[in-house]
């Protein structure tokens, strides 16, 4: 198919055939296509969406398809694959008439080929979808209309829905009255249902190519942490399909994933938590956020990590720590019983 050929809002007839049993979305369900333009007149703004790949050619093809179905008429779309060696790059290559763009080449991980797509965008909005992920159905007019009812602000994101490799619920995140301390008591966004303004992608940076697991924390944290956040604007609806398997990162991270997390939240504090909001208050939430990553460790077996940072939450707020102790101590001493 020559570019002239190439649909601009692709329907499900336009794509490759679905494989044998697979129906629903997005195999073959046709959304409505939108007003080509606001009721004022002016344009869709564009949403540029980037999916790190490496490997996911189970489920590549389905995220590719929730994405370019949403019948957007503004979309920017780009595949960042790390070099895959399974089907990845045979399923990439069905779809490239509408794709904006794609590579398959080593690179320095999920971090560095987001900040490599984003680098790339021509438009006000970026989202990251990653290759077992899916949109929900009409999520991108959803992010489009909020992001002009709110005036422009520095990030749209809505619930997300969390789903098995079959795309069955496992349970509802939702993100309403969503904060810096909501963050920072252990509550993550969840990212696929996050979308963040180029103006605030310039002024906070890329995401951190050091990080493996807690890359998107880190980076939420930062956009919490400025100014923007006051025009952060929540949508009420689930935006992704967040798939949970065993190869996901949440499932592999074990002890590296509380380091970084931990490394993070010193990061955070000393860069720009104790010079923005100086108070005790601020101190109990992070001896709170301390204690968490403790009782992950405890989950993990990593018994030394979780009573270091136990004792580094006592240092920061002993009120907190010790109100949060009878819990703690139990999970650390059920594990201890169970090595």
């Amino acid at each position: 198919m020559n570019s002239a050929q190439v649909p601009t809002i692709p329907r499900p007839e336009h794509l490759p055939p679905a494989p044998a049993g697979k129906g629903g979305w997005p195999w073959d369900v046709q959304l409505p296509v939108g007003e080509r333009h606001p009721p004022d007149g002016s344009d869709w703004p564009r949403i540029c969406v980037v999916t790190p790949s490496y490997n996911q050619g189970a489920f590549i093809e389905e995220t590719i398809r929730s994405i370019l179905l949403q019948a957007y008429p503004n979309l920017e779309y780009f595949v960042m694959d790390g070099g895959s060696t399974d089907n990845t790059i045979a399923v990439i290559q069905k779809y490239e008439p509408w794709l904006s763009g794609w590579v398959s080449e080593k690179d320095r991980g999920q971090a560095h080929a987001v900040n490599k797509g984003w680098s790339r965008s021509s438009g006000p909005i970026l989202g990251w979808l990653n290759s077992d992920d899916l949109y929900t159905p009409g999520a991108l007019y959803a992010v489009a209309e909020a992001w002009r009812r709110c005036g422009q602000p520095g990030m749209v994101y809505g619930d997300a829905l969390s789903v098995d490799v079959h795309l069955r619920p496992r349970g509802r995140k939702e993100m309403q009255g969503y904060s810096l301390r909501t963050m920072l008591l252990g509550r993550c966004m969840p990212q696929p249902a996050v979308f963040i303004s180029t103006d605030l992608f310039a002024s906070i940076g890329p995401l951190d190519e050091s990080l493996w697991y807690a890359l998107d924390f880190e980076y939420f944290l930062r956009a919490w942490l400025h100014p923007m956040a006051d025009s952060f604007c929540h949508i009420p609806q689930v935006l992704a399909y967040s798939r949970v398997h065993p190869d996901t990162k949440c499932s592999t991270g074990g002890a590296r994933h509380v380091h970084e997390n931990v490394t993070v939240l010193h990061d955070v504090w000393h860069k720009r938590m104790d010079t923005y909001h100086r108070s005790q208050e601020w101190r109990g939430t992070f001896a709170h956020a301390l204690v968490r990553q403790a009782g992950k460790a405890a989950r993990l077996k990593a018994l030394r990590l979780a009573w270091a940072q136990f004792a580094e939450a006592w240092h920061w707020s002993p009120r907190t720590t010790f109100c949060s102790a009878p819990r703690f101590v139990a999970n650390a001493m059920q594990k201890t019983q169970g090595r």
